[in-house]
């Protein structure tokens, strides 16, 4: 048998993933990319940062609060620190990562499957490599977290085959670190609490002390991450509110339904393994609709399932490379199958990512099987490629990398910017609730861009409008989508009555949205009903009594009616909350009020205060030192000509 060394494999796997990604380097960011990453306010604190955020959950937005991932935030604050908002250096990272995870991988299967050589290992690691269904994860940034996880657990699974074949307790402790990396990536690397002791059994024959020991250390890690988690974030209570577009099943009181939705996930998996076309990134309501039990593709499905699960039970016992391959894929894949809970978006390319290796498990056993090859003896490279002298699995496997490579560097290019990926995805899946939703939003954003050309403003906000309004088609109750085609009909098209009538249906589909309150209250101002607008104003501020803008718009609207007393009040309340933003700096209204009533003493302390809080305001701060100068009062002067200096 003729090796190739391990270092030259590694290299090579690194140039096939530039090969594979490297237009992706050149992409923005993506859906939720900013959220985790720049524009999240713990990244942009950088490296100081780090601390605080392994005792923060990994979302919070007031509204639902969920998850323990730190190492990937903690990875994007590095980075801040590092380069700033290097969108290309940020991108490369996560090929970097993927390139790593794809070498890690090789040499675990090497030991895994220490009895069928290097080549056959070779072959499973470069098709998992080229599987077009992982542009998602290395293409979206805040799909690091799904990289992180699975270089972790795929770390510790090498840790744990090494103890499986020296018995070495030490070994122990870097698998245990690797798979706690994993867990606080994400949680998908809980898969292979499971995937670990089974493969150990199935092909390394190890011993029951030996497997018994692997379990416990598992059990003990699962209880101390759980420790360290809660006492991380102090036991925080989390929220997570699922909407009906998310998944339906969450609202639906027919319980057959998951019966049904879980046969449809997995076939929808298979097919996308065996097909990764077309690629999408949300599907949702209504890209997904839910199978009824005795629909023909819920039957087929469970029919499928059924077969392959008896196959690989019958296989369990010869401990065959398919056998093992479906169960590994059935194992991967458990989690996302609607059958234990409801998925966010019903189904997702980043969800088969640990799947995936299940089937190129799979295919690269099946090629071998059509050209009645054994791993075992098959085992020698051809000169100047990694692949085998056959011919026939030689040539299967550069047909499928072409083809693959084909799929995945266009897909690369649809990742560039949400405008572009949801632009080219709704195309695919006209019926996603999400998808024209997010391609609505990406166009009014470009469209109301300082870059864009005015002559293209009116088109993108055009196109927008149909987007949402295709949305409203299909869940006429989207909070967000009435409140932005209120926005367009206000700002836009000067419709101020229809424009109402949206924001009003906006607050009805969810009442605990102060900017909804607020865009009606200040529609209720254009249409000249400004009682009505108070009211509205008051409801923005009952909802959230920190929002600046409701409390500056409310005084606009008490001061039109000559309400200057109530307008006073209303400053005064927002100061004992202690409301004050760039957008509404509180004291420096109040002053504006008080010169209104022509009681200059108070219009200058309440300024006094503004510039105390903000001395960058040098204008003002040189009109209070004067006024105090020339009323003879250096000592009240002193404090503001410290700060003049």
């Amino acid at each position: 048998m003729k090796n190739f060394g391990n270092f030259r494999i590694y290299i090579f796997l690194f140039l096939l993933s530039i090969l594979f990604y490297g237009n992706s380097l050149f992409n923005g960011h993506n859906l939720d990319d900013s959220t985790i990453t720049t524009s999240n306010p713990l990244v942009r604190k950088g490296i100081a940062a780090i601390p605080e955020i392994f005792t923060s959950p990994y979302f919070s937005d007031g509204h639902n609060t969920f998850g323990y991932r730190p190492m990937t935030k903690a990875s994007f604050a590095l980075e801040y620190s590092l380069w700033g908002e290097n969108l290309f250096l940020s991108h490369l990272v996560n090929l970097l990562v993927y390139a790593l995870a794809c070498c890690i991988l090789y040499r675990t299967l090497l030991l895994l499957f220490s009895e069928y050589g290097q080549i056959y290992s070779l072959l499973v690691c470069i098709l998992f490599l080229a599987h077009p269904i992982h542009t998602e994860v290395v293409c979206s940034l805040k799909n690091r977290e799904v990289l992180f996880s699975f270089t972790g657990a795929i770390t510790a699974f090498y840790f744990y085959l090494r103890f499986a074949q020296s018995g070495k307790w030490l070994v122990l402790l870097p698998a245990l670190i690797s798979l706690a990396f994993a867990a606080f990536s994400k949680e998908d690397a809980a898969v292979y609490l499971v995937i670990i002791p089974f493969s150990l059994y199935y092909f390394r024959k190890i011993e029951w002390k030996k497997l018994l020991v692997v379990v416990a250390s598992l059990v003990v890690l699962v209880l101390l991450l759980k420790l360290l988690a809660s006492g991380a974030l102090l036991v925080r209570r989390e929220t997570r509110i699922f909407l009906y577009y998310e998944n339906p099943l969450l609202f639906d009181p027919d319980k057959s339904h998951f019966i049904s939705m879980t046969f449809s996930t997995l076939a929808h998996y298979i097919r996308l393994l065996f097909l990764p076309y077309p690629l999408i990134s949300y599907y949702g309501y209504n890209a997904f609709p839910i199978p009824g039990i005795y629909n023909y593709k819920t039957i087929v499905s469970a029919l499928l399932v059924a077969v392959s699960v008896v196959f690989s039970i019958l296989q369990f016992r010869k401990r065959t490379l398919i056998g093992f391959s479906i169960l590994f894929f059935f194992l991967a894949i458990s989690l996302f199958t609607n059958s234990f809970f409801p998925v966010a978006g019903i189904v997702g390319d980043r969800l088969a990512f640990n799947a995936s290796l299940g089937f190129c498990i799979f295919t690269i056993a099946l090629l071998y099987r059509l050209f009645k090859l054994d791993p075992a003896t098959s085992n020698s490279f051809q000169p100047l490629f990694f692949f085998s002298k056959n011919q026939g699995v030689r040539n299967s496997t550069i047909l499928v990398l072409i083809v693959f490579w084909g799929l995945t560097f266009s897909r690369n290019f649809e990742w560039k910017d949400i405008l572009t990926l949801t632009g080219r995805d709704v195309e695919k899946a006209p019926e996603s609730l999400m998808l024209n939703t997010l391609l609505g939003g990406a166009l009014l954003d470009k469209s109301n861009s300082p870059q864009t050309d005015p002559a293209q403003k009116n088109a993108l906000t055009d196109q927008a409008v149909i987007h949402y309004t295709r949305a409203l088609s299909l869940y006429p109750r989207l909070p967000v989508v009435l409140n932005n085609l209120g926005m367009i009909e206000a700002l836009d098209y000067a419709n101020f009555d229809q424009a109402l009538a949206y924001f009003l249906k906006a607050i009805e589909a969810e009442k605990g949205h102060a900017e909804y309150y607020l865009n009606a209250a200040s529609t209720y101002v254009r249409l000249n009903r400004n009682n009505e607008a108070v009211d509205f104003f008051r409801q923005a501020i009952e909802t959230d009594s920190t929002y600046g803008k409701a409390y500056l718009a409310l005084s606009d609207a008490l001061v039109s009616q000559g309400r200057l007393d109530d307008a006073i009040s209303l400053h005064r309340l927002a100061i004992r909350r202690g409301v004050y933003a760039r957008e509404y700096p509180t004291f420096t209204k109040l002053g504006d009020l008080y010169l209104m009533k022509k009681d200059t003493a108070l219009a200058v302390e309440a300024y006094g205060q503004a510039v105390l809080i903000n001395p960058s305001n040098k204008g003002l701060l040189h009109k209070i030192i004067r006024y105090y100068l020339n009323r003879g009062e250096p000592e009240k002067a002193a404090p503001f000509l410290k700060l003049q200096k």
